[in-house]
């Protein structure tokens, strides 16, 4: 079962890896940007962060504490938090910030998914 420091480290450089790719992305599109060591930390941390959510809502005491934080049915919620119309009325920033910490509760999903105990469907 992956522990908090493999939450965090994998929480960490998802939000790293995303924050590059769409700054590269950015780079690409207008050569006058540059590119934002700040913001990649911010990714990072705020990703590292969150990958710590399910544990801390439904802690760690046994292998059978994964309950609904820790289920399908919590990813689409939060697929949905980061991605749904309401976000449209967002400024890029906060929506980059919404995003970020949504990766980092996802990554923790997809870590304990695959153990043998897995995550419910609800």
């Amino acid at each position: 079962m992956p522990n908090a420091k493999t939450h965090l480290i994998i929480g960490g450089l998802t939000g790293a890896a995303v924050n590059i790719h769409l700054q590269l992305n950015r780079l690409d599109a207008d050569e006058s940007a540059t590119f934002d060591w700040g913001e990649l930390l911010v990714c990072a941390v705020a990703s590292g962060a969150a990958a710590l959510l399910p544990d801390i809502l439904e802690p760690a005491t046994s292998p059978s504490h994964r309950k609904f934080c820790h289920s399908l049915a919590m990813a689409g919620l939060v697929a949905y938090a980061i991605t749904g119309e309401h976000t449209k009325k967002c400024t890029a920033k906060d929506v980059l910030l919404l995003t970020m910490l949504g990766l980092g509760y996802l990554s923790h999903l997809a870590c304990d998914a695959t153990t043998p105990k897995s995550i419910d469907l609800c």
